[in-house]
C-alpha cells in the first residue's frame, strides 16, 4: 500500500541503458510525488482532531510518512547515483543532476508537512486555541499550497511539458497571502489582541506554509532545467 515503504520501478530493476534507468527513476520519483501529497492530506485531520487518540493516530501516520520520504529520496539517490557513475550522455547526465535536485526538495517537503504537525501537536499540548479568523487564514494558506503541490505532481509527469507559469502563479499567490498575514499579525501584536503563545504558533504555521511552496516551486524549475539543456 502507499502507506509502506517500498520501491516499484527501480528495486533490482537495473536495465540496459541510462536511458531506460532514467525512464524507471522517472516513475519512481512519480510515486514519491504521490506519496507526499498524500501526507499532505493529513494536516487537515489535525485541526478538527477532538480526542487524543485520533490526533495520536493522524500524528504517527505523518512521522511514518516522513520516515518513507527519507528512505525513497536516499534509494533514489543511491540509483542515481549509480546510473551517473558509468559511461552517460551530457543529456542523460544533466538530468541525473535535475534528478536529484528534485528528490531533494520532495524530501524536504515531506519534512517541513512534518514540522506543520509537530508545530501543531505542541500547539494541542500547550493548550493553545486560535479563533475562526486565524484558523480561516491558514486554512487559505493550506489550500493555496495544495494548489502549488497538485501543480507540481502534474509537472512530474511529463518533463518535457512543463507548466512554469501555474508553478510561479502558485508560488506568488503562496507569498502574497504570507506577506498579508504576517503584517496582519505584527498589527495584531501591537495592539495585543492575542498573546504570545497563540501569535507564536501562528506565524510558525504560515511561515512553515510559505517554506513548503519554495520547496514546491523548485522542483518543477529543476524540472525546466534539465529541459532548456536538452533543447540546446
Amino acid at each position: 500500500s502507499i502507506d509502506e515503504f517500498r520501491l516499484t520501478y527501480i528495486e533490482g530493476n537495473w536495465l540496459s541503458t541510462a536511458e531506460l534507468n532514467l525512464q524507471s527513476a522517472k516513475s519512481e520519483i512519480e510515486e514519491f510525488s504521490k506519496r507526499v501529497l498524500r501526507m499532505y492530506t493529513f494536516l487537515p485531520g489535525l485541526r478538527t482532531a477532538e480526542k487524543d487518540e485520533e490526533f495520536d493516530a493522524i500524528m504517527k501516520r505523518i512521522a511514518k510518512y516522513e520516515d518513507i520520504t527519507d528512505r525513497m529520496e536516499m534509494e533514489i539517490s543511491r540509483f542515481l547515483t549509480k546510473v551517473g557513475s558509468g559511461d552517460v550522455s551530457e543529456h542523460a547526465s544533466i538530468r541525473i543532476s535535475s534528478m536529484l535536485r528534485i528528490i531533494d526538495n520532495l524530501e524536504s517537503i515531506g519534512d517541513t508537512i512534518y514540522q506543520i504537525a509537530m508545530t501543531r501537536q505542541s500547539k494541542r499540548e500547550d493548550a493553545v486555541h486560535f479563533d475562526a479568523g486565524l484558523n480561516a487564514n491558514l486554512e487559505e494558506m493550506r489550500q493555496l499550497v495544495q494548489q502549488a503541490l497538485d501543480v507540481m505532481d502534474s509537472n512530474l509527469r511529463d518533463y518535457d511539458h512543463v507548466d512554469l507559469d501555474a508553478a510561479y502563479s502558485a508560488e506568488h499567490a503562496i507569498n502574497a497571502c504570507r506577506d498579508r498575514l504576517r503584517s496582519q499579525h505584527l498589527n495584531a501584536l501591537k495592539l495585543g489582541v492575542y498573546d504570545y503563545s497563540i501569535g507564536n504558533a501562528y506565524s510558525s504555521l504560515y511561515a512553515l506554509y510559505e517554506k513548503l511552496g519554495d520547496y514546491v516551486i523548485n522542483v518543477s524549475e529543476a524540472i525546466d532545467s534539465s529541459r532548456k539543456h536538452s533543447e540546446d
